[in-house]
């Protein structure tokens, strides 16, 4: 991206991780930059994670966080949950295809059904985790992701990575947080997750959507886009 002379810009960084693809390696001097350009006079990111990579990286530079909100009209509770387990195969198959292969000879799937959310519309994502007891995120490494807390929403108790960006928020709104890319304590940690009464894994669920509508909720990104846009000191969900 470069912008054009005489016009304002603000870049949308939905992903620090990728903030130099595509560039030299390393970059040569004054190589150009969005973050150093007086043309460009803001940057909104999804966590507080990426700005503070971006602000220590470029202080000059102003850097908003605008959280995802969680509309839970298209994220409803699920009311008659399966045993059955969601997750989505964009990211990292191979560790989804090591996840379930161990879990599955240690005796820890029986019983449990096993449904790959991929190339579904939004209406149908949700309809899947409304139905689904149990989320695997298996995403890293994101800038602020959404698909576990739209799980949570939906009354999913979500196990698996935050991506490093929502880590705490994983652990705030009550799910079973690993640590990105390691499968085994993935394994480990999903294990007895499956083993739980259903009755306990349903109420946990329902905890979750309550503990993320209250931490995500639409109203808190439509404050902090706002801010963003007119330039307002924002207070930010960390």
């Amino acid at each position: 991206m470069q912008a054009i002379k005489g016009l304002q810009a603000v870049v949308f960084n939905q992903n620090c991780h990728y903030t130099f693809r595509n560039y030299p390696v390393p970059p040569l001097p004054g190589t150009y930059t969005p973050y150093t350009d007086p043309n460009v006079i803001g940057t909104m990111v999804l966590s507080p994670y990426c700005a503070r990579a971006l602000r220590s990286t470029f202080p000059g530079h102003p850097v908003h966080v605008v959280p995802h909100g969680i509309d839970p009209v298209r994220f409803p509770l699920g009311e008659y949950k399966r045993k059955q387990i969601a997750y989505m195969p964009r990211k990292h198959p191979d560790e989804a295809q090591q996840v379930f292969g161990y879990l599955r000879y240690r005796g820890a799937l029986d019983g449990w059904d096993v449904v790959a959310i991929d190339g579904l519309t939004e209406a149908q994502t949700a309809q899947t985790l409304r139905d689904s007891m149990v989320f695997f995120a298996l995403g890293y490494p994101e800038g602020g992701t959404l698909p576990p807390f739209e799980a949570m929403a939906s009354g999913c108790v979500v196990v698996g990575y935050g991506g490093f960006s929502s880590d705490h928020w994983i652990k705030e709104f009550g799910g079973v947080l690993v640590p990105s890319a390691n499968t085994m304590a993935f394994v480990d940690m999903a294990e007895p997750v499956l083993r739980w009464p259903i009755d306990k894994l349903v109420a946990w669920g329902k905890d979750s959507r309550r503990l993320v509508l209250e931490g995500l909720s639409m109203a808190k990104e439509r404050e902090a886009l706002l801010a963003f846009w007119t330039q307002k000191p924002i207070v930010e969900i960390d």
